[in-house]
């Protein structure tokens, strides 16, 4: 069983949900993403990427259903729920 909690705070995403994932000390928080490309992700950014990388507990990305990715073969697979 996956015990989840729902909150509405006010506040910048990315910062809001690292300091609400400190105090709520979940296993891990699981995000989705839209599946923008790299370069649209760095220029623009993403609570995702802020997360991954400001969060102190595991952070887990889940892409959109239908998003492409390439395997380490190179080998191109939609992701499917």
């Amino acid at each position: 069983m996956v015990k989840t909690a729902a909150r509405i705070v006010e506040g910048e995403p990315g910062k809001v949900i690292c300091r609400e994932a400190d105090r709520l000390k979940p296993a891990a928080v699981v995000m989705g993403t839209r599946g923008r490309g790299l370069i649209q992700s760095v220029l623009q950014g993403s609570v995702g990427e802020y997360c991954l990388h400001n969060c102190r507990v595991p952070i887990i990305i889940v892409p959109e259903k239908g998003f492409r990715f390439y395997t380490e073969l190179g080998l191109s697979q939609e992701w499917r729920l």
